[in-house]
């Protein structure tokens, strides 16, 4: 996987589940991504059970989201790199979240743009 975008979308999950985030800020994120096909199966699992809770209630969140990520078919997802707001992390500005959010859409643009060229391209007959 592309470290990069793996660390951005990381980083954007890990704002969404703060409950220091500003409610406005969550929400932008959340309709920023909500086409956007995460590349880790576990990213797009957090992502999708963020989605389905009230972004005015990050309150709730440590107290639904492991039962949710449960059912959702991870019983040990590890959440703690996402909700804890201690040691190195920290929240990101407004514009720091603008160009990850960009960053994310276009390599996903690019990505889907290879695969469309390796489609278009004529097949050799044999």
């Amino acid at each position: 996987m592309d470290k990069p975008i793996h660390e951005a979308e990381r980083s954007l999950l890990r704002l969404i589940c703060l409950e220091t985030t500003d409610v406005q800020l969550r929400e932008e994120v959340l309709a920023r991504l909500r086409g956007y096909a995460f590349r880790s199966v576990e990213h797009q699992v957090l992502f999708d059970c963020l989605q389905a809770m009230p972004a005015d209630r990050a309150e709730l969140l440590r107290e639904l989201l492991p039962a949710r990520l449960v059912r959702a078919g991870f019983p040990d997802f590890d959440l703690a790199p996402f909700v804890d707001s201690t040691g190195e992390h920290r929240g990101l500005s407004a514009q720091e979240v603008q160009e990850l959010c960009q960053a994310l859409t276009r390599s996903e643009l690019a990505e889907h743009g290879s695969d469309r060229k390796e489609a278009s391209k004529p097949r050799e007959r044999g």
